[in-house]
């Protein structure tokens, strides 16, 4: 199949077969519709099938072999040409996924949902769930860069599911990575090309049962390490909505085995403890339990008072800046660590403002906690605004942080008027759930937790008072304890 030259012009203007100026940074089409001008100026080839020709050549003279040794066998062989390319599915999915993960422009940077990503087309052949949700991945991946969902996405999409649940009743592969990663996948491409208003479609909870078998049997890999704590972080982030997921005994398990053994103090000079993988799991424990982690809240949020501040300056004084130049200029490695700081920072705002909630709830005097509250939600906005140049895959952690202020801050009209404008513009990015109607559902969850610890709080005093200043412990729960000498798994 020889190459020969053929279009310069930008990938939108070539999809659309539209003549593209090839202007840079971009054309003027694609400045004109507001959309990314990929390609322009970049030779292209066409290639040129002359698969029937030379079928058609080998019928008329045919490729004759030599004789065999000694004279025995036949006196020749005709060797026939392939019927068709040497290429299958697997060979198609692996060559389209690993084409989307070579992107490093952080707006549609992969690496967004797991260092793993980049070895999934090393894995694939061996499970056909993982091969047919790789291959509606990278579709997938294209309609969120055109902004259109294309029928043959939605065709691989269905695939995918349909292999989904071969595999899930398949009893020799059904509780095998490859599989959680597959439905992981799934996930991912229902919640960029899917138009149905359906927040919980029940992915978390078919990954929680997965990973509780794996975990719990030992049935994974250590190489896979990665994957299991990225899909671990996206069932819990869905366990906060859908407390039907069962988070025991298998999350705690895997963070014991995912501690280690020399403790990474700071990176860069910026301790990062507090959105350490064991704090991120004991806030969850304190979001469904308040009640029971009185001391770990106040413990947890003495830490990120004091490292979310410091990360912040961090960011504005090196992060920012050397992330303002053109992106394609600054090595990959720079450029996917200043994404870690920025989603760092999103975690640690959303856990900042949960707790300062608590506590104030409980009727701490021990901060300043309203201007505490009014000093991270200044800051939040302020990084949500910054952030908008990332979206969509760059910006996906901001509308967690968002839902945290509107769950926990004393939302006033200018500000409850501002966070719907965030919640609409981030929204964009995920067709299948409103991100402001999880806001609102969680707000109403959240203060049913402010007032049993404010009753639990006063109850407590009332025995003090009772017992003549006697001390009253109040019940913890320590399933995960605090430790702020644990390293930053998420960076």
């Amino acid at each position: 199949m020889p190459g020969v030259p053929s279009y310069r012009g930008c990938e939108a203007c070539h999809r659309q077969k539209k003549k593209c100026d090839q202007v840079r940074p971009a054309c003027s089409r694609c400045a004109r519709l507001r959309i990314p001008c990929v390609g322009c100026g970049v030779q292209r080839f066409l290639f040129k099938d002359e698969t029937e020709s030379l079928r058609a050549a080998g019928k008329r003279s045919g490729t004759v072999a030599a004789s065999p040794a000694g004279g025995r066998g036949p006196a020749e062989t005709r060797i026939s040409v392939p019927s068709r390319p040497l290429s299958n599915q697997v060979t198609l999915a692996a060559g389209a996924i690993a084409s989307v993960v070579q992107i490093t422009d952080p707006r549609y940077d992969l690496f967004s949902f797991g260092t793993f990503i980049e070895d999934i087309p090393s894995q694939m052949g061996a499970n056909p769930a993982l091969d047919a949700s790789a291959h509606a991945l990278a579709a997938a991946f294209g309609c969120v860069h055109t902004g259109r969902v294309t029928p043959e996405a939605l065709g691989k999409y269905v695939r995918a599911l349909r292999s989904v649940q071969r595999s899930i009743q398949d009893p020799a592969i059904a509780y095998s990575e490859q599989t959680l990663c597959a439905i992981y996948f799934i996930m991912l491409c229902q919640g960029w090309i899917s138009s149905e208003d359906f927040p919980f479609p029940g992915h978390g909870r078919a990954m929680a049962h997965l990973l509780n078998v794996i975990v719990s049997k030992n049935l994974h890999h250590s190489l896979n390490y990665a994957m299991l704590i990225s899909v671990s972080i996206s069932v819990l982030l869905e366990s906060l909505v859908n407390p039907t997921i069962q988070l025991r005994p298998w999350l705690f398990k895997l963070v014991r085995e995912r501690r280690p053994t020399v403790p990474v103090q700071s990176i860069d000079g910026v301790n990062l403890n507090s959105v350490d993988l064991h704090n991120i799991v004991l806030m969850t424990d304190i979001l469904r339990y308040p009640d029971q982690n009185v001391s770990q809240i106040d413990s947890l949020y003495r830490l990120v008072r004091i490292e979310i501040p410091a990360l912040r300056k961090h960011i504005q004084d090196k992060v920012i800046p050397a992330s303002s130049g053109r992106t394609d200029s600054t090595p990959v490695a720079a450029v996917r660590l200043q994404s870690r700081y920025l989603t760092a920072f999103s975690i640690g705002t959303a856990m900042a403002l949960a707790l300062n909630g608590f506590l104030r709830a409980m009727g701490s005097r021990e901060y300043p906690l309203a201007a505490e509250s009014d000093m991270f939600y200044t800051d939040l906005m302020a990084h949500a605004e910054y952030l908008k140049r990332r979206r969509p895959f760059g910006a996906g952690h901001v509308p967690v942080a968002l839902i945290s202020a509107w769950a926990a801050t004393d939302v006033d009209l200018s500000r409850q008027e501002a966070m719907r404008c965030m919640f609409t513009e981030y929204g964009d990015d995920v067709r299948s759930f409103s991100w402001l109607r999880i806001a609102i559902s969680l707000r109403r969850s959240y203060k049913r937790q402010c007032l049993k610890l404010s009753s639990l709080t006063t109850a407590v005093r009332c025995r003090s008072a009772v017992t003549d200043g006697g001390s009253s412990q109040m019940a913890t729960n320590a399933a995960v304890a605090f430790e702020p000498e644990g390293a930053c798994r998420i960076l």
